[in-house]
């Protein structure tokens, strides 16, 4: 019971990321509501020539204004939305250096991660499934299959978060060097890493249950030979067979001979041998005979 109530665990972990996930590849889509308090970085561009805004949001579908704490007067709302002000802005004038010469670098890292985040989420979900269905049972493919799911989507989503952190505080950091005061989204940021660690939590807990599962194979595996194994001793044990008044076993080299060919018998009960002439020889316990004394004929 207690081990069943504990796979749960990974599946509150994976419902959380998933979640978080949700939050992260949907902000940005609507200027009112929960997802317009979410973005990756703020930056005071009133200096900066072809910008629209005083103070400029990045969110991973556009660039928008601030009005009351809020995304505002977004502009263009487009799917993996690059992190890149030379292009953002249509203008190079009076931006720090850096995002002229590393224009591809702030480019890609954000498209890239964009693409990574709907990954994981995918991968997030799926994972769901042989987690779920181990909580019927502990096996070695349910637990196999949750490692792998799990591990994809933790691979994914932590490539993603550490690109997309990359771009936006080296770009913070040029923005301040140059005297544009830049902040970073804490929420955005924290659902991200969040995420990631609920994944890292969960992909430690299908391990532990992907070596239970070897553990409990193999373990079956040598309970059935140890079976069989006495299954043979049994049938061995059962193939003796009595000749005469002698239990004979086929497997073991015979000990004695009958009575009348000069060994008598020497059992525990004596009584229970059956001498010649009877009609009926009852089965007796395992004899050893030994040679008569010859003086004593």
């Amino acid at each position: 019971m207690l081990r069943r109530f504990l796979t749960f665990i990974p599946v509150i972990l994976l419902l959380g990321s998933s979640l978080l996930l949700f939050l992260v590849n949907l902000a940005g889509t609507r200027d009112s509501g929960v997802l317009s308090r979410y973005y990756w970085s703020e930056t005071n561009t009133s200096g900066i020539s072809g910008s629209d805004f005083s103070r400029t949001r990045w969110t991973p579908y556009g660039i928008c204004g601030v009005k009351d704490g809020r995304n505002s007067d977004c502009v263009k709302h487009s799917p993996a939305y690059p992190y890149s002000p030379r292009d953002n802005f249509k203008s190079s004038s009076g931006l720090p250096s850096s995002f002229n010469k590393s224009r591809d670098t702030y480019y890609y890292l954000s498209r890239f991660a964009y693409a990574l985040f709907l990954v994981g989420l995918v991968f997030s979900l799926l994972s769901l499934l042989p987690i779920i269905a181990s909580c019927c049972g502990i096996g070695f493919l349910t637990g196999m299959a949750s490692f792998v799911v799990v591990g994809l989507a933790l691979l994914f989503t932590l490539t993603a978060t550490c690109l997309i952190t990359a771009a936006h505080v080296k770009g913070r950091n040029a923005f301040n060097s140059a005297g544009h005061h830049s902040s970073l989204g804490v929420k955005m940021f924290a659902m991200a890493w969040a995420a990631s660690a609920c994944l890292l939590l969960a992909f430690a807990w299908t391990i532990m249950m992907t070596v239970l599962g070897i553990k409990r194979k193999l373990g079956n595996r040598n309970e059935k030979s140890d079976s069989e194994a006495d299954h043979k001793s049994e049938t061995s044990s059962s193939s003796y067979h009595y000749n005469g008044t002698v239990a004979q076993n086929p497997y073991e080299r015979q000990t004695g001979y009958q009575n009348n060919d000069g060994y008598v018998a020497n059992a525990n009960d004596e009584s229970s041998f059956q001498h010649e002439g009877q009609e009926e020889q009852p089965r007796f316990k395992f004899f050893h005979f030994k040679k008569a004394n010859p003086d004593k004929e």
